[in-house]
């Protein structure tokens, strides 16, 4: 008869059965690190304690989208380019442009890398 180890969840007051076990590392590979073993429920409040979180942008820049809409002309141009030029950040003036995409005042040629504005 062959033995088995089982593995039991660090942190369940009842024994429950681990299905991941962590190595606590810090990015560095090390030998003998110290190790996790955690059921489902407490790996997910792991992952969720560690997952990044989003910021959510709520400053809005005064006069941001008239800014742009100066700068812009009858030439094609790049987000980056607007940026430039107006001296906005690259998310307010990718956010405004965006917004004004959707209102139809603006037209995008090619996409991602490539995406191009002119006025509509």
């Amino acid at each position: 008869m062959a033995k088995q180890t089982i593995l039991i969840c660090d942190w369940c007051p009842e024994d429950t059965h681990a299905v991941v076990t962590l190595a606590l590392t810090n990015g560095h590979v090390t030998r003998g690190a110290p190790t996790l073993d955690l059921c489902g429920k407490h790996s997910r409040e792991m992952f969720k304690a560690f997952s990044p979180r989003r910021r959510k942008t709520t400053q809005k820049w005064p006069d941001a989208d008239k800014k742009i809409w100066a700068v812009l002309g009858p030439e094609v141009m790049t987000p980056r380019a607007v940026c430039a030029k107006t001296g906005l950040p690259t998310y307010i003036v990718q956010r405004e442009m965006l917004d004004m995409l959707k209102a139809k005042k603006l037209k995008r040629t090619g996409s991602y890398r490539a995406a191009r504005y002119v006025k509509a």
